[in-house]
């Protein structure tokens, strides 16, 4: 009996449980997630022995000891497992290989999360271990609605971008979850191989598109202060480029072209900011601070 669910404006049905709630079922998916075998390469493949191939349709991921995943049309995710841990597979099925699907439907995919602040989405991007995920937990417990944690997908209606709303749920490490008052044994954890659970958020959980406001990049330094600076010119650009998420996807199916005329868009029509934290002596209530007060400041100027 297959599964139903909804993410990024499109329904799923699959035959392998997700850790998602349910929908209602449905004859009509634009997602199907199936179990099968796939093929141990690609045809017209460039690299036909890698972990990841693409052709102009199809894109194959080959994860070691967990499964292989063939991504193909942008309709369909065929999952072989390897290994038996079903919730590790998951992490791939949602992340990488749904990641795959939104780049071959033409969405602009980012590495950020979406917190929706005076109605408006605010991307906050930054590299891994920054702690995007404790930032977003920071604001859920301050309550404003999130959009997405990671994974980040974009469409345009005329020129004005909208995110999606992802996975109504944020993943957080095992010794962050005391600070904000969850216990781990009501939670679900994210596979024998991580330290992470998954944390449900379908009260702060925003179900429509939301338009962009702005995009700010997280950073830290040996500093005392906040810093916030305005990203101007091509380095704008080079911040977009620099957050999307899994770009060797978009280089091996020859997607370059449409992804430079998002990103173009993207930065036409939203400012971006650079935030520098300091390393020690801060806390994740006093970033939701110090960026929604800046972006208060910025919708004041500009009103």
């Amino acid at each position: 009996m297959p599964y139903y669910y909804q993410c990024f404006g499109l329904k799923l049905q699959s035959e392998f449980p997700c850790p998602l709630p349910a929908s209602s079922e449905n004859s009509v998916y634009d997602v199907q997630i199936k179990l099968g075998k796939v093929p141990p390469s690609l045809p017209n493949s460039q690299n036909p022995e890698a972990w990841c191939q693409a052709n102009t349709h199809q894109l194959l991921l080959k994860i070691k000891d967990v499964a292989n995943f063939l991504i193909e049309h942008g309709h369909t995710i065929t999952v072989e497992p390897i290994g038996t841990d079903v919730d590790f597979i998951n992490v791939f099925i949602l992340g990488s290989a749904m990641g795959g699907i939104l780049h071959q439907r033409g969405y602009l995919v980012m590495h950020a999360n979406a917190v929706v602040i005076n109605q408006q989405a605010t991307l906050i991007a930054a590299p891994q271990g920054y702690g995007k995920s404790t930032l977003a937990a920071a604001f859920l417990k301050s309550g404003y609605s999130l959009l997405a944690d990671d994974v980040c997908a974009i469409t345009f209606n005329d020129q004005q971008p909208f995110v999606h709303p992802s996975y109504p749920q944020i993943k957080l490490c095992a010794d962050v979850l005391n600070h904000f008052g969850y216990d781990p044994s009501n939670l679900q954890p994210i596979g024998h191989k991580t330290n992470k659970y998954y944390v449900p958020m379908q009260q702060h959980f925003n179900l429509d598109p939301v338009p962009v406001k702005q995009m700010v990049i997280l950073d830290k330094a040996d500093c005392a202060h906040y810093n916030w600076q305005r990203i101007n010119g091509r380095h704008k650009l080079k911040a977009v480029l620099d957050n999307t998420y899994r770009p060797l996807f978009i280089d091996l199916q020859g997607l370059t072209s449409q992804y430079f005329d998002h990103c173009a868009k993207l930065i036409k029509n939203i400012p971006l900011f650079h935030l520098t934290r300091p390393t020690t002596g801060f806390s994740a209530f006093e970033l939701v601070t110090e960026i929604t007060q800046q972006i208060n400041h910025e919708e004041r100027i500009t009103a």
